[in-house]
């Protein structure tokens, strides 16, 4: 077999990534901080006149929006001011908090709940700003506050590209192999990121990975946020999706667009 250059390419930076983690203290942050996607079900049983919403391409959205191409390799900055480093909603910083608010995985499985007495806790500023809408009376303090450095400089990220593709063959052939493939590799593109079982690859890099996820939380949470905001009542969610009930309206799309943009 030959060795693709890009791959020993990939884990040099992987391996450079990982010594600014140590450096920083950064190593089991990031991995407490990288959680999945949010289901969610308060109802079972069928729902009349349930409300369908579901997010375009969330994951590649993400990667498309923070540019995650540029995070390949990166270093740390701790950020002068940690509150806005938290509560901003377009560029990621990983954030030490004491909350009642948790979010943890327990058996893989992504749980949230509220706790009695406080703890510190590692999250991605966007699943701050996901459990400040959730639970609008929680304590959350922010600690400390980095924000990863690009340090590797490009223009857009892959996914982009492959989703200009994918829509391209779509609209002149339809759902064809060629499209499914584009498809596959922007859904990959995330996936690799997030791999440590059963060993990390080249190209694991939960730096990514987590601020993915947690910008795609964001933009669920803001979605459940505004339904509710206009009296329809949140039943199900599943990564990029809510199901609601309630009296629907023709503006809600547009009210939803605007709330979640650029999602």
């Amino acid at each position: 077999l030959l060795k693709d250059p890009s791959d020993k390419r990939s884990r040099s930076m992987r391996e450079k990534n990982d010594v600014r983690d140590r450096h920083y203290k950064l190593t089991r942050a990031l991995e407490d901080a990288y959680f999945g996607g949010i289901t969610v079900s308060f109802y079972r049983g069928t729902l009349d006149n349930a409300i369908w919403y579901d997010i375009k391409g969330a994951y590649s959205r993400a990667i498309q929006t923070l540019n995650t191409d540029q995070y390949l390799m990166y270093d740390w900055r701790a950020a002068p001011d940690k509150e806005t480093a938290a509560y901003d909603r377009d560029r990621p910083a990983l954030c030490q908090v004491t909350t009642d608010a948790v979010m943890c995985s327990v058996n893989k499985s992504l749980k949230i709940y509220r706790v009695d007495t406080p703890c510190t806790k590692w999250y991605w500023n966007f699943d701050v700003q996901a459990l400040r809408l959730l639970f609008p009376d929680c304590v959350m303090d922010v600690e400390r506050a980095y924000t990863p450095v690009p340090l590797n400089p490009v223009e857009a990220s892959l996914p982009g590209k492959w989703d200009r593709l994918k829509d391209e063959e779509e609209r002149l052939h339809g759902k064809t192999t060629l499209r499914n493939y584009y498809k596959s590799l922007s859904n990959t593109s995330y996936g690799i990121k997030a791999q440590r079982d059963p060993r990390p690859t080249a190209h694991t890099n939960l730096c990514i990975a987590g601020m993915i996820t947690a910008r795609s939380h964001l933009a669920l949470i803001e979605m459940v946020d505004e339904c509710r905001k206009h009296g329809l009542i949140w039943r199900y969610s599943d990564t990029d999706s809510v199901c609601v009930t309630g009296e629907y309206f023709d503006g809600l799309t547009d009210a939803i667009n605007r709330r979640i943009a650029p999602f």
